[in-house]
């Protein structure tokens, strides 16, 4: 069965194909920002008054959008499919033990249409994504790509035109700002602008706990089972302490069901008859795994619990992409002081990173800093 740090890393593919669309479309706006900033104030002039190179760079970044999404498609329902055969396989295995057979995976109607719903649903509100991206600028409001590169050439000019700016400044503070944010999209029954990689990271994660839980269901009702054991895992938050027990339907629903959909609540769970199915863990096993939870380490001065230790781990992993999405746009930029900033900036945190999670016994997860 796959791990729990194997399961999160599935959709890192995902969220990866979306952060390397980032990176082209930043890079294709930066690169023309670049020779912008070279340009003397009348040559700058006469340079935003062009738009041939614009309407080109803009069908470019469309068709390199529509290809991403494209491909996004068959790639989602094979993670969701992954991630069910081997729940399934794993599961099979334990029922047949306690006299409860079950289908083959490919055989399991019931399952394969509840995988092609939930992929099909996944692809929808990604792709739906595509729809409303954009940059917030340096004013802080959100533009769409289409308008993006030109309202912001437009800015720059007006600050140098004014004497507020030089045309070198001005560019930096817009490519810095282009990486800072990233690439996000608006929510416009809401408004909330989020980056792109980061929600599709999130939609995914939340699918496949979707797709787990609704799968157990459906495990659950096949096998006639009268109760859930909750799996246990390490840094979870200390309200959630009920992994590794077992709870009959009445205790299962709806107590702890309510805490397990709660926001990144990373525990699944999987059917089993109470008084038959073997719990996983013994309660000494349980209390010795609970206490070291509870345990806390120092990392300059300060304590953490596993726990706390792994939002502050989460906090140097978004430090460090920023530093890699700067370094990105003021190459592509050929803004070479600024990226030798950026990469000076981004040794010093990897350095932390891995100083902090050795020192506080986190795992390292070096995909998750790209």
């Amino acid at each position: 069965m796959l791990s729990r740090e194997e399961l999160e890393a599935l959709p890192e593919s995902i969220r990866r194909t979306v952060t390397n669309l980032e990176h082209w479309i930043v890079e294709a706006i930066c690169d023309q920002f670049g020779e912008l900033a070279s340009l003397t104030p009348d040559e700058l002039e006469a340079a935003i008054s062009i738009v041939l190179e614009e309407a080109e760079m803009m069908r470019a970044i469309d068709a390199e959008i529509q290809r991403t999404f494209d491909s996004l498609e068959e790639s989602i329902h094979e993670l969701m499919e992954e991630t069910a055969r081997d729940s399934y396989v794993q599961r099979q295995y334990q029922f047949n033990l306690i006299g409860r057979d079950l289908p083959k995976f490919e055989e399991n109607y019931e399952l394969q249409a509840l995988i092609a719903e939930i992929a099909s649903k996944t692809y929808t509100d990604i792709r739906n994504l595509s729809g409303s991206m954009g940059f917030v600028n340096t004013k802080g409001d959100w533009v769409p790509i289409a308008n993006f590169y030109r309202r912001e050439i437009d800015q720059a000019a007006a600050l140098v035109r004014s004497g507020e700016t030089d045309i070198q400044s001005a560019m930096r503070s817009v490519v810095r700002t282009m990486a800072d944010r990233g690439l996000t999209f608006v929510a416009w029954e809401s408004g909330t602008i989020r980056r792109m990689d980061t929600t599709v990271r999130m939609n995914m994660l939340g699918a496949m706990q979707e797709l787990q839980t609704r799968h157990m269901d459906i495990l659950a009702e096949q096998i006639g089972a009268d109760g859930f054991e909750v799996v246990w895992h390490p840094f979870h938050r200390p309200s959630h302490d009920f992994g590794g027990q077992q709870f009959s339907m009445d205790e299962f629903y709806p107590a702890i069901d309510d805490m397990m959909h709660e926001p990144n609540c990373k525990h699944d769970k999987f059917p089993v008859l109470i008084g038959i199915s073997v719990p996983t863990h013994t309660a000494a096993e349980l209390a010795r795994l609970e206490a070291g939870e509870q345990a806390v380490s120092y990392y300059e001065g300060v304590g953490y619990t596993p726990y706390e230790a792994t939002q502050k781990q989460r906090r140097i992993e978004t430090s460090i992409r920023q530093q890699h999405d700067r370094i990105n746009a003021f190459d592509a930029a050929t803004d070479e002081e600024e990226a030798k900033r950026a990469e000076a900036k981004l040794q010093r945190l990897q350095v932390e990173y891995k100083t902090f999670s050795n020192a506080t016994g986190v795992p390292l997860y070096w995909n998750r800093t790209y």
